[in-house]
Protein backbone atom coordinates (compact mmCIF):
# COMPACT_ATOMS: atom_id res chain seq x y z
CA UNK A 1 0.00 0.00 0.00
CA UNK A 2 0.99 3.26 -0.46
CA UNK A 3 2.50 5.55 2.26
CA UNK A 4 0.46 8.14 3.27
CA UNK A 5 2.51 10.96 4.73
CA UNK A 6 1.88 14.60 6.58
CA UNK A 7 3.76 17.57 6.19
CA UNK A 8 3.74 21.31 6.88
CA UNK A 9 1.49 23.40 9.26
CA UNK A 10 -1.24 25.66 7.84
CA UNK A 11 -0.29 29.28 8.66
CA UNK A 12 -3.21 30.61 11.04
CA UNK A 13 -3.75 34.49 10.19
CA UNK A 14 -7.14 36.79 10.11
CA UNK A 15 -9.37 37.67 7.32
CA UNK A 16 -7.30 40.97 6.64
CA UNK A 17 -4.17 39.64 7.51
CA UNK A 18 -4.46 37.24 5.12
CA UNK A 19 -6.13 40.05 2.36
CA UNK A 20 -3.31 42.33 2.92
CA UNK A 21 -0.59 39.38 2.18
CA UNK A 22 -2.05 38.80 -0.77
CA UNK A 23 -2.49 42.63 -2.08
CA UNK A 24 0.93 43.02 -1.78
CA UNK A 25 2.41 39.51 -3.73
CA UNK A 26 3.46 39.29 -6.74
CA UNK A 27 1.37 37.71 -9.54
CA UNK A 28 1.97 33.89 -10.02
CA UNK A 29 3.66 32.16 -12.24
CA UNK A 30 1.81 31.19 -15.72
CA UNK A 31 4.27 29.59 -17.90
CA UNK A 32 5.50 26.25 -18.52
CA UNK A 33 8.45 24.35 -16.82
CA UNK A 34 11.47 25.29 -18.86
CA UNK A 35 13.06 21.74 -18.25
CA UNK A 36 11.87 18.39 -16.37
CA UNK A 37 8.53 18.52 -17.96
CA UNK A 38 6.61 15.22 -18.01
CA UNK A 39 4.26 13.88 -21.20
CA UNK A 40 1.21 13.83 -20.89
CA UNK A 41 -1.55 11.49 -22.77
CA UNK A 42 -5.02 10.87 -22.64
CA UNK A 43 -6.05 6.87 -23.34
CA UNK A 44 -7.98 4.44 -22.62
CA UNK A 45 -5.86 1.66 -21.95
CA UNK A 46 -3.77 1.67 -18.70
CA UNK A 47 -0.35 1.08 -19.02
CA UNK A 48 1.33 -2.05 -17.94
CA UNK A 49 3.04 -0.70 -14.98
CA UNK A 50 0.58 0.83 -13.44
CA UNK A 51 -0.37 -2.28 -11.38
CA UNK A 52 -1.32 -0.13 -7.75
CA UNK A 53 -5.06 1.53 -8.22
CA UNK A 54 -6.02 4.40 -5.38
CA UNK A 55 -9.42 4.40 -6.56
CA UNK A 56 -12.90 6.13 -4.65
CA UNK A 57 -14.64 3.84 -2.92
CA UNK A 58 -17.24 3.99 -0.12
CA UNK A 59 -18.06 7.40 -1.12
CA UNK A 60 -14.76 8.44 -0.14
CA UNK A 61 -11.64 10.20 -2.01
CA UNK A 62 -8.40 8.29 -1.79
CA UNK A 63 -6.07 9.45 1.24
CA UNK A 64 -3.95 12.35 0.72
CA UNK A 65 -5.87 13.52 -1.92
CA UNK A 66 -7.29 17.57 -1.74
CA UNK A 67 -9.76 18.83 -3.98
CA UNK A 68 -10.13 22.90 -5.16
CA UNK A 69 -13.64 23.77 -6.84
CA UNK A 70 -16.31 23.67 -4.19
CA UNK A 71 -18.31 21.01 -3.01
CA UNK A 72 -17.38 17.45 -3.36
CA UNK A 73 -20.58 14.89 -3.88
CA UNK A 74 -20.81 11.20 -4.63
CA UNK A 75 -23.06 10.38 -7.17
CA UNK A 76 -22.07 6.69 -6.83
CA UNK A 77 -19.93 5.15 -4.19
CA UNK A 78 -16.97 4.54 -7.04
CA UNK A 79 -17.18 8.14 -8.13
CA UNK A 80 -16.16 11.46 -6.85
CA UNK A 81 -18.06 14.70 -8.64
CA UNK A 82 -15.80 17.35 -8.87
CA UNK A 83 -16.09 19.93 -6.58
CA UNK A 84 -19.29 21.72 -7.41
CA UNK A 85 -19.35 25.37 -7.27
CA UNK A 86 -23.45 25.53 -6.81
CA UNK A 87 -26.39 23.33 -6.95
CA UNK A 88 -29.86 23.62 -8.41
CA UNK A 89 -32.44 22.13 -10.84
CA UNK A 90 -32.77 25.28 -13.01
CA UNK A 91 -30.81 23.93 -16.09
CA UNK A 92 -27.25 23.19 -16.15
CA UNK A 93 -26.77 26.25 -18.58
CA UNK A 94 -23.17 27.02 -19.44
CA UNK A 95 -21.81 25.14 -15.79
CA UNK A 96 -23.04 21.19 -17.43
CA UNK A 97 -21.04 19.34 -20.17
CA UNK A 98 -21.05 15.70 -18.58
CA UNK A 99 -23.92 13.36 -18.10
CA UNK A 100 -22.65 11.02 -15.14
CA UNK A 101 -25.98 9.11 -14.04
CA UNK A 102 -26.32 11.73 -11.36
CA UNK A 103 -29.73 13.58 -11.23
CA UNK A 104 -29.52 16.37 -13.77
CA UNK A 105 -28.77 19.84 -12.51
CA UNK A 106 -27.62 18.11 -9.07
CA UNK A 107 -24.16 20.33 -8.78
CA UNK A 108 -22.36 21.86 -11.40
CA UNK A 109 -19.10 23.71 -11.51
CA UNK A 110 -16.66 25.55 -14.23
CA UNK A 111 -13.24 24.78 -12.23
CA UNK A 112 -11.98 21.91 -10.41
CA UNK A 113 -8.73 20.42 -9.33
CA UNK A 114 -7.20 17.23 -7.36
CA UNK A 115 -3.99 18.10 -5.54
CA UNK A 116 -1.51 15.42 -3.85
CA UNK A 117 1.92 14.33 -3.46
CA UNK A 118 3.62 11.72 -5.21
CA UNK A 119 7.22 10.20 -6.13
CA UNK A 120 5.62 7.86 -8.81
CA UNK A 121 7.71 8.51 -12.24
CA UNK A 122 4.42 7.51 -13.97
CA UNK A 123 0.64 7.72 -12.77
CA UNK A 124 -2.39 7.93 -14.47
CA UNK A 125 -5.34 10.16 -12.87
CA UNK A 126 -8.93 8.34 -13.66
CA UNK A 127 -11.51 10.50 -14.64
CA UNK A 128 -14.97 10.35 -17.03
CA UNK A 129 -15.27 13.46 -19.22
CA UNK A 130 -16.07 13.77 -23.19
CA UNK A 131 -13.79 14.16 -26.27
CA UNK A 132 -14.59 18.01 -26.51
CA UNK A 133 -12.60 18.90 -22.99
CA UNK A 134 -8.95 18.65 -21.78
CA UNK A 135 -6.79 18.88 -19.10
CA UNK A 136 -3.92 20.37 -17.36
CA UNK A 137 -0.86 19.52 -14.69
CA UNK A 138 0.84 21.51 -12.88
CA UNK A 139 4.69 20.60 -11.24
CA UNK A 140 5.12 22.18 -8.13
CA UNK A 141 3.12 24.79 -9.38
CA UNK A 142 4.31 25.45 -12.89
CA UNK A 143 2.40 24.03 -15.58
CA UNK A 144 3.92 21.20 -17.51
CA UNK A 145 2.81 22.59 -20.50
CA UNK A 146 -0.28 25.69 -21.55
CA UNK A 147 -2.08 23.93 -23.85
CA UNK A 148 -4.70 21.48 -22.35
CA UNK A 149 -4.16 17.76 -23.34
CA UNK A 150 -7.68 16.55 -24.90
CA UNK A 151 -9.63 13.87 -23.83
CA UNK A 152 -9.65 10.75 -25.83
CA UNK A 153 -13.08 9.06 -25.50
CA UNK A 154 -16.71 9.78 -24.18
CA UNK A 155 -16.44 7.73 -20.89
CA UNK A 156 -13.73 6.97 -18.59
CA UNK A 157 -10.23 8.66 -19.84
CA UNK A 158 -6.51 7.73 -18.06
CA UNK A 159 -4.78 11.10 -17.70
CA UNK A 160 -1.08 9.81 -18.23
CA UNK A 161 1.82 11.88 -16.55
CA UNK A 162 5.42 10.50 -17.88
CA UNK A 163 8.47 11.46 -16.17
CA UNK A 164 10.54 8.42 -16.91
CA UNK A 165 11.84 10.43 -20.17
CA UNK A 166 13.28 13.38 -17.34
CA UNK A 167 16.57 13.22 -15.38
CA UNK A 168 14.82 12.17 -12.29
CA UNK A 169 12.07 10.11 -12.49
CA UNK A 170 11.63 9.47 -9.10
CA UNK A 171 11.22 12.67 -7.19
CA UNK A 172 8.73 13.90 -4.85
CA UNK A 173 6.72 16.32 -6.39
CA UNK A 174 3.01 18.55 -5.92
CA UNK A 175 0.66 17.51 -8.62
CA UNK A 176 -2.34 19.40 -9.29
CA UNK A 177 -4.77 18.15 -11.84
CA UNK A 178 -6.88 20.21 -13.18
CA UNK A 179 -10.01 19.47 -15.46
CA UNK A 180 -12.46 21.71 -17.50
CA UNK A 181 -16.41 21.81 -16.95
CA UNK A 182 -18.07 19.43 -14.83
CA UNK A 183 -16.20 15.89 -14.72
CA UNK A 184 -16.24 12.73 -12.50
CA UNK A 185 -13.13 11.74 -10.26
CA UNK A 186 -12.42 8.11 -10.21
CA UNK A 187 -8.85 7.68 -8.55
CA UNK A 188 -5.03 6.72 -9.38
CA UNK A 189 -2.31 4.13 -10.46
CA UNK A 190 0.41 4.07 -10.10
CA UNK A 191 3.41 1.57 -9.63
CA UNK A 192 3.53 -1.05 -6.99
CA UNK A 193 6.32 1.07 -5.39
CA UNK A 194 5.23 4.57 -5.52
CA UNK A 195 4.11 6.12 -2.89
CA UNK A 196 1.18 9.01 -2.00
CA UNK A 197 2.14 11.38 0.18
CA UNK A 198 -0.61 14.01 1.68
CA UNK A 199 -1.04 17.32 0.08
CA UNK A 200 0.81 19.95 2.14
CA UNK A 201 -1.74 22.10 3.62
CA UNK A 202 -1.82 25.70 2.25
CA UNK A 203 -3.15 29.12 3.36
CA UNK A 204 -4.65 29.91 0.23
CA UNK A 205 -7.93 32.89 0.05
CA UNK A 206 -11.38 30.95 -2.00
CA UNK A 207 -12.41 32.90 -4.36
CA UNK A 208 -16.17 32.50 -5.45
CA UNK A 209 -17.51 33.85 -8.63
CA UNK A 210 -21.28 34.26 -10.05
CA UNK A 211 -21.16 34.82 -13.63
CA UNK A 212 -22.26 34.40 -16.70
CA UNK A 213 -20.93 32.51 -19.92
CA UNK A 214 -18.08 35.18 -19.51
CA UNK A 215 -16.74 32.41 -16.76
CA UNK A 216 -17.23 29.38 -19.44
CA UNK A 217 -13.61 28.34 -21.66
CA UNK A 218 -15.59 29.39 -25.02
CA UNK A 219 -13.77 30.64 -28.26
CA UNK A 220 -10.24 29.49 -26.66
CA UNK A 221 -7.73 28.72 -29.32
CA UNK A 222 -6.71 25.29 -28.53
CA UNK A 223 -8.87 22.95 -29.37
CA UNK A 224 -10.47 21.78 -26.27
CA UNK A 225 -12.05 23.30 -23.98
CA UNK A 226 -9.24 24.51 -21.19
CA UNK A 227 -9.06 24.62 -17.50
CA UNK A 228 -8.93 28.19 -17.70
CA UNK A 229 -11.43 31.33 -17.81
CA UNK A 230 -10.33 34.60 -16.88
CA UNK A 231 -11.24 34.48 -13.52
CA UNK A 232 -8.68 31.39 -13.54
CA UNK A 233 -5.94 33.95 -14.93
CA UNK A 234 -7.06 36.43 -12.26
CA UNK A 235 -7.01 33.94 -9.09
CA UNK A 236 -3.48 32.87 -10.40
CA UNK A 237 -1.98 36.68 -10.50
CA UNK A 238 -3.57 37.07 -7.06
CA UNK A 239 -1.75 34.02 -5.52
CA UNK A 240 -5.36 32.22 -5.02
CA UNK A 241 -6.02 28.22 -5.60
CA UNK A 242 -8.99 27.77 -4.54
CA UNK A 243 -11.11 29.39 -7.33
CA UNK A 244 -15.11 28.73 -7.04
CA UNK A 245 -16.83 29.55 -10.07
CA UNK A 246 -20.54 29.62 -10.69
CA UNK A 247 -21.30 30.18 -14.07
CA UNK A 248 -24.36 30.19 -16.16
CA UNK A 249 -24.54 31.32 -19.91
CA UNK A 250 -27.17 33.88 -20.64
CA UNK A 251 -28.17 34.82 -17.10
CA UNK A 252 -27.87 38.38 -15.16
CA UNK A 253 -28.89 40.25 -12.10
CA UNK A 254 -33.18 39.41 -13.87
CA UNK A 255 -31.89 37.68 -17.01
CA UNK A 256 -32.91 33.92 -16.23
CA UNK A 257 -35.22 31.60 -14.54
CA UNK A 258 -36.26 32.14 -10.87
CA UNK A 259 -33.16 29.79 -9.79
CA UNK A 260 -30.57 30.89 -12.23
CA UNK A 261 -30.85 34.78 -12.14
CA UNK A 262 -27.75 36.29 -10.12
CA UNK A 263 -29.74 36.68 -6.49
CA UNK A 264 -32.28 33.62 -7.59
CA UNK A 265 -28.67 31.04 -8.00
CA UNK A 266 -27.61 32.41 -4.23
CA UNK A 267 -29.18 29.42 -1.72
CA UNK A 268 -27.61 26.85 -4.36
CA UNK A 269 -24.50 28.44 -4.34
CA UNK A 270 -24.02 29.02 -0.64
CA UNK A 271 -25.03 24.84 -0.37
CA UNK A 272 -22.18 24.40 -2.20
CA UNK A 273 -19.99 26.93 -0.89
CA UNK A 274 -20.77 28.15 2.74
CA UNK A 275 -17.65 30.13 3.16
CA UNK A 276 -15.59 32.33 1.17
CA UNK A 277 -12.81 34.45 1.55
CA UNK A 278 -13.66 36.90 -2.13
CA UNK A 279 -16.99 37.01 -4.12
CA UNK A 280 -16.82 38.13 -7.25
CA UNK A 281 -20.25 38.92 -8.88
CA UNK A 282 -20.22 39.86 -13.07
CA UNK A 283 -23.70 40.14 -14.13
CA UNK A 284 -25.52 42.69 -16.69
CA UNK A 285 -24.38 41.86 -20.18
CA UNK A 286 -27.45 39.70 -20.81
CA UNK A 287 -30.07 41.75 -19.27
CA UNK A 288 -32.86 43.97 -20.79
CA UNK A 289 -34.56 45.63 -17.80
CA UNK A 290 -34.11 49.66 -17.18
CA UNK A 291 -30.95 50.59 -15.16
CA UNK A 292 -33.29 51.46 -12.86
CA UNK A 293 -34.81 48.18 -12.49
CA UNK A 294 -31.16 46.42 -12.45
CA UNK A 295 -29.86 49.08 -9.53
CA UNK A 296 -32.74 47.94 -7.31
CA UNK A 297 -32.11 43.99 -7.99
CA UNK A 298 -28.27 44.95 -7.56
CA UNK A 299 -29.06 46.11 -3.83
CA UNK A 300 -31.32 42.99 -2.95
CA UNK A 301 -29.03 40.49 -4.13
CA UNK A 302 -25.67 42.47 -2.22
CA UNK A 303 -27.81 42.57 0.94
CA UNK A 304 -27.91 38.52 0.52
CA UNK A 305 -24.46 38.16 -0.14
CA UNK A 306 -23.50 39.98 3.32
CA UNK A 307 -25.91 37.51 5.20
CA UNK A 308 -24.81 34.88 3.65
CA UNK A 309 -21.39 35.23 3.61
CA UNK A 310 -20.99 38.44 6.26
CA UNK A 311 -17.17 38.21 6.49
CA UNK A 312 -16.47 38.08 2.85
CA UNK A 313 -14.88 40.98 0.25
CA UNK A 314 -16.92 41.62 -2.37
CA UNK A 315 -16.33 42.71 -5.13
CA UNK A 316 -18.99 43.82 -7.81
CA UNK A 317 -18.21 44.21 -11.56
CA UNK A 318 -19.92 46.52 -14.02
CA UNK A 319 -21.39 44.16 -16.96
CA UNK A 320 -18.64 42.86 -19.77
CA UNK A 321 -18.95 45.32 -22.58
CA UNK A 322 -19.57 42.86 -25.31
CA UNK A 323 -17.86 42.65 -29.02
CA UNK A 324 -17.26 46.22 -30.36
CA UNK A 325 -17.88 47.58 -26.76
CA UNK A 326 -20.27 48.52 -24.39
CA UNK A 327 -24.24 50.04 -25.53
CA UNK A 328 -25.56 53.35 -24.10
CA UNK A 329 -27.31 50.48 -21.97
CA UNK A 330 -24.27 48.57 -20.59
CA UNK A 331 -22.94 51.88 -19.75
CA UNK A 332 -26.11 52.83 -17.78
CA UNK A 333 -26.25 49.71 -16.11
CA UNK A 334 -22.31 50.08 -14.78
CA UNK A 335 -23.61 53.37 -13.74
CA UNK A 336 -26.61 52.05 -11.50
CA UNK A 337 -23.93 48.98 -10.23
CA UNK A 338 -21.64 51.47 -8.95
CA UNK A 339 -24.41 53.59 -7.91
CA UNK A 340 -26.52 50.22 -6.19
CA UNK A 341 -22.93 49.47 -3.94
CA UNK A 342 -22.13 52.47 -2.88
CA UNK A 343 -25.73 53.03 -1.68
CA UNK A 344 -24.70 49.81 0.32
CA UNK A 345 -22.57 51.15 1.95
CA UNK A 346 -20.23 48.74 3.20
CA UNK A 347 -16.93 48.88 3.58
CA UNK A 348 -16.38 44.99 2.30
CA UNK A 349 -18.02 45.63 -0.82
CA UNK A 350 -16.64 47.38 -3.86
CA UNK A 351 -17.30 48.02 -7.19
CA UNK A 352 -14.82 47.58 -10.13
CA UNK A 353 -16.23 49.51 -13.51
CA UNK A 354 -15.90 47.06 -16.86
CA UNK A 355 -18.35 49.96 -19.02
CA UNK A 356 -18.17 53.24 -17.48
CA UNK A 357 -17.97 54.56 -21.18
CA UNK A 358 -16.93 53.63 -24.57
CA UNK A 359 -13.41 55.23 -23.94
CA UNK A 360 -12.77 53.19 -21.11
CA UNK A 361 -14.35 50.06 -21.09
CA UNK A 362 -12.31 46.69 -20.98
CA UNK A 363 -12.93 46.34 -24.84
CA UNK A 364 -14.12 48.48 -27.55
CA UNK A 365 -13.49 48.75 -31.26
CA UNK A 366 -15.16 47.18 -34.78
CA UNK A 367 -15.44 43.74 -33.44
CA UNK A 368 -13.71 40.56 -34.05
CA UNK A 369 -13.65 39.66 -37.72
CA UNK A 370 -11.68 37.16 -38.45
CA UNK A 371 -8.37 38.63 -38.68
CA UNK A 372 -5.46 40.37 -36.24
CA UNK A 373 -6.84 43.60 -36.11
CA UNK A 374 -5.61 46.84 -34.11
CA UNK A 375 -8.63 47.64 -31.73
CA UNK A 376 -8.58 45.55 -28.57
CA UNK A 377 -12.19 44.32 -29.18
CA UNK A 378 -10.99 42.31 -32.15
CA UNK A 379 -7.82 40.94 -30.28
CA UNK A 380 -9.82 40.36 -27.19
CA UNK A 381 -12.57 38.39 -28.90
CA UNK A 382 -13.26 35.00 -29.95
CA UNK A 383 -14.98 33.61 -33.10
CA UNK A 384 -17.92 33.01 -31.88
CA UNK A 385 -17.99 37.58 -31.92
CA UNK A 386 -18.84 37.55 -28.66
CA UNK A 387 -16.61 35.90 -25.81
CA UNK A 388 -13.50 35.90 -25.20
CA UNK A 389 -10.46 34.24 -26.89
CA UNK A 390 -7.21 33.26 -24.69
CA UNK A 391 -5.39 36.56 -24.90
CA UNK A 392 -8.98 38.59 -24.35
CA UNK A 393 -9.23 36.07 -21.29
CA UNK A 394 -5.27 37.12 -20.39
CA UNK A 395 -6.22 40.95 -21.01
CA UNK A 396 -9.44 40.70 -18.55
CA UNK A 397 -7.87 38.14 -16.05
CA UNK A 398 -4.93 40.72 -15.53
CA UNK A 399 -7.38 43.96 -15.58
CA UNK A 400 -9.46 41.90 -12.60
CA UNK A 401 -6.41 40.88 -10.48
CA UNK A 402 -5.08 44.37 -10.65
CA UNK A 403 -8.38 45.87 -9.55
CA UNK A 404 -8.84 43.79 -6.61
CA UNK A 405 -5.05 44.11 -6.06
CA UNK A 406 -5.46 48.07 -5.48
CA UNK A 407 -8.74 47.62 -3.47
CA UNK A 408 -7.89 44.91 -1.04
CA UNK A 409 -4.76 47.33 0.09
CA UNK A 410 -6.98 49.09 2.69
CA UNK A 411 -9.28 46.53 4.03
CA UNK A 412 -9.13 45.87 7.57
Amino acid sequence: MAAIVSSRTVLRETIGARLRRVAAAGPGSAAAMPTGAPALSSTTTLPAALTQSKPVASSALPAGIRTYGGKVVFPYADTAKFPASWEGTGGTGNSGGIADGAPNGEYSNLGFAVEFETDAPLFAVSVQSITTLGWRVTVDGVYAQLAPVAMVANGVNLCVVDFTGTATPRQRRLIRYEGSKAGTFRGLYLGAQDRIYEAPPVDSLTMLVVTDSYGDYTSGTAGVAAPASLFHHAARRLGIADLRLAAIGGTGWKAGTATTTGRGRLPGVQTANPSADLIVTALGTNDTDTAANIGAEVALYLADVRVRWPNAIHFVLGPWPKNTGPSAALIAYDAAIGTAVAAFGDARTMFIPVSPSVAEAWTAGTGYNGSNATDRSSLAQGPDANHLNDLGKTDFGNRLAAAIRSRLSPVV
